[in-house]
């Protein structure tokens, strides 16, 4: 330890204080030896000279500090775990064959440090000792030579006494062991103050670095014949002296880069990444990857759809490749077969975009993608914006533009009226004005619905109450004709849409009453098939569409406001909309589509209502008639009570409503075979000799909720409403109602 410090001491005499700056700092052209980059440490060590990287991490070594292996971003410097190996440790390096690091410990140790998948410290022990009497050492790497025999894997060894000695030893565990191997450092002939330091491998080429004289040296690990050599100085880190090195070739592989990292051994913790040429030293002591370059891609486009073999050229050495244009949801390849050393085929298909880009191909057109061949066992090569996507979104064979349907196939391009959509995706083919709303022909023909005048007398419930509604055809555009064939209009195919009036002569009207359920009507081609050249009126009973004690509910006039859509979409099986004609005659080219009448008022006039006192009584022999506002399942009992003027058997159970406004909660009780209300049997609810009806109703279905309940009290009263039908005075059907209270409760009792 002793004799370590002493030799760096007279380093430490040269050295001043130097912060490098982090940061990529490429070169304005590559060449070996250039700077690529210069990190420094976000925690700093007074002493310590070892490196290694595991291809993500860096790692690096302090002789005497607490957390003496510390794991830092290679770019940034910054820590992001710190370990405490055995004191003195020194020189670094990473085995990716076993995913450990080897390192020196002062006097003469070499341990293994064994890592996890996410490249965090699991274990350390020493394996064996070597027979050195330095005690101290600056350059350690690991050798994997034979990939397939991990028994001859060895590590260079490069001690701190100013020798130029290089030692090498296998791997198995011993004490005070002598070399397999030991031979001269090939630094220059005649080089002052030559001194051993850092050692990096990676395939043939052993990296040593003469600590004085500034220089890295590459020999051939088997004749030790220099291959090529660098400089270690550092322009603008004067106090910069090379201790041990690192291959690395991942940080950098994007600029196209493989990189010699060096470290220095005093504060600031530091170290500089020198270029090297591409492919002279693989990481982890693995021979490197063999080079792949791609040259050219032809064809370098293909059409949405579209399966073809794409030829790359360029250097690919004996293996197993894949490629990507791109992402695989837009280009899938298919299979990539070597042919040789220069030429890959790869057989690839172009996908159309997804529904979330097919908005983005409409706006930006075609797609340029990168292309990447990558060698399985390592060695990759990307040509930037090499392959081209030309949208055709629904395979026509034509292009995205000029296509006049992109997203609906149509290769003959058939477009009868010579506007800027063909046949196939304009819904009116026979108008030529350029627009098309892509669901509709209203735009080209305009459907008027009359207003009906409003029904004269009174509406009770089972009376027809009809309207009437006209139809005009209105073309529009160049070649609009004067009529259409059209399945007939009627009661099932146009629907009408109600709004109540909330307040007489308000103006202002709620949301559209629900209609009533109907089958839907099966319609043929020729027997519905109607001609409309002129006005075509049809008559339909607003009482079979809804529910008309709903429309009717309080007596007196109400004002709605209505408006009627007709829609088809049924069309000749046999027309071929791109020729205009069928195969089987006779030939229709109905109209398709939906059209929407402006807003008129209608006026409904009902019967008025029959009221009596105390009629409804909610929650029958209780006051004062408390509900848990929680309790939405629940059925709310209410009895309807008879009197000398009012027989509540009578009841129509079907038109009974109950709630805020006596329009919302029917019956709960159903017949199972038919699905409609059925009531309790008739009783005496309150003992005056007369048969009273009692119903219930779903709370949740009522309107009411535990929002009606003041903030800051626990109850509540409204008044409940219950409206419908019944024979009153010998006349059937007379709409009746009558209120009571229903005092709300917090909780669900």
């Amino acid at each position: 330890m002793l004799r370590k410090l002493n030799a760096l001491a007279l380093l430490a005499m040269l050295a001043v204080l130097f912060a490098a700056s982090p940061g990529l700092t490429p070169s304005a052209h590559a060449a070996t030896g250039d700077v690529v980059h210069s990190v420094t440490f976000d925690i700093d060590c007074s002493t310590g000279v070892g490196i290694a990287f595991d291809g993500t991490n860096l790692w690096y070594s302090c002789l005497t500090e607490t957390g003496n292996l510390r794991r830092a971003d290679p770019i940034t410097g910054v820590v992001s775990a710190s370990y405490n190996i055995s004191s003195g440790l020194g020189a670094l390096s990473y085995d990716a064959t076993r995913n450990v690091i080897w390192g020196a410990v002062a006097p003469n140790q070499v341990w293994r440090i064994d890592l996890d998948a996410s490249k965090n410290v699991v274990s350390s022990a020493q394996v064996f000792s070597v027979n050195d009497s330095c005690g101290i050492i600056d350059g350690l790497a690991f050798d994997a030579r034979n990939l397939a025999d991990p028994n001859d894997d060895v590590v260079y060894y490069s001690d701190d006494c100013f020798t130029t000695t290089i030692t090498v030893y296998d791997l198995t565990a011993g004490e005070n062991k002598n070399p397999v191997e030991s031979f001269a450092a090939q630094f220059t002939p005649g080089q002052q103050n030559a001194h051993n330091s850092g050692l990096g491998i990676g395939g043939q080429l052993l990296f040593e670095a003469d600590l004085f004289g500034q220089t890295i040296f590459a020999v051939d690990k088997t004749t030790k014949a220099v291959q090529f050599s660098f400089s270690s100085a550092v322009a603008n880190d004067p106090n910069f002296h090379s201790e041990d090195l690192e291959c690395d070739t991942n940080t950098f592989a994007g600029q196209g880069k493989h990189v010699m990292w060096s470290k220095e051994a005093f504060s600031p913790a530091r170290a500089h990444a020198f270029e090297i040429p591409f492919g002279t030293c693989g990481g982890g002591g693995v021979p490197p990857a063999p080079e792949v370059i791609i040259a050219s891609i032809t064809p370098a486009f293909l059409r949405q759809h579209q399966t073809a073999d794409i030829m790359i050229t360029g250097t690919f050495p004996e293996g197993t490749y894949t490629a990507s244009f791109g992402t695989a949801d837009r280009v899938r390849v298919n299979s990539v077969t070597r042919v040789d050393g220069t030429t890959l085929v790869a057989n690839v298909t172009a996908l159309p975009p997804t529904p979330s880009e097919l908005t983005e191909q409409q706006l930006t057109g075609v797609k340029i993608f990168d292309v990447t061949v990558t060698r399985e066992g390592g060695g990759s090569a990307t040509l930037p914006n090499a392959f081209t996507i030309q949208p055709d979104w629904e395979g026509d064979g034509v292009l995205d533009v000029p296509d006049n349907c992109p997203l609906t196939y149509n290769p003959d391009q058939a477009n009868r009226d010579g506007d800027a959509f063909g046949d196939a995706c304009d819904k009116c083919p026979l108008v030529s004005d350029g627009v098309n709303d892509g669901s509709s022909c209203a735009e080209h023909y305009v459907l008027d619905v009359s207003c009906p005048t409003s029904p004269s007398g009174t509406f009770r419930p089972g009376q027809p109450m009809v309207v009437d509604v006209t139809f005009t055809v209105t073309g529009q555009g160049t070649n609009a004709p004067p009529s259409i064939d059209v399945i007939r209009p009627d009661c099932f195919n146009t629907t009408f849409t109600l709004r109540q009036e909330i307040s007489p002569g308000s103006g202002t009207f709620g949301p559209p009453l629900a209609p009533r359920f109907r089958e839907p009507v099966a319609r043929g081609i020729p027997t519905d098939v109607v001609t409309i050249s002129g006005p075509f009126s049809i008559t339909c009973d607003l009482s079979e569409m809804f529910d008309i004690s709903v429309l009717t509910s309080g007596g007196g006039s109400i004002t709605y406001q209505s408006q009627a859509t007709f829609a088809n979409d049924v069309q000749d099986p046999d027309f071929n909309p791109t020729t205009g004609s069928c195969a089987v005659q006779p030939c229709f080219d109905l109209w398709i589509g939906e059209a929407t009448s402006g807003t008129c008022d209608l006026s409904i006039t009902g019967a008025d209502l029959f009221r009596e006192p105390d009629m409804v009584d909610v929650k029958p022999t209780s006051f004062p008639n408390s509900w848990g506002c929680k309790a939405l399942s629940k059925g709310l009992p209410v009895g309807v009570l008879s009197s000398e003027s009012f027989d509540a058997t009578t009841i129509d159970v079907t038109s009974v409503r109950f709630g805020r406004t006596g329009t919302e909660a029917q019956e709960i009780h159903k017949d199972k075979k038919t699905g409609q209300p059925v009531a309790h049997p008739p009783k005496d609810l309150n003992g005056d000799g007369l048969l009273d009806m009692i119903f219930h109703f779903r709370f949740g279905d009522t309107g009411f909720s535990c929002a009606d309940i003041p903030a800051g009290q626990s109850s509540f009263t409204v008044n409940a409403i219950l409206k419908g039908t019944a024979t009153v005075n010998g006349i059937l059907n007379t709409p009746f109602t009558d209120a009571d209270t229903l005092r709300l409760v917090l909780g669900s009792e």
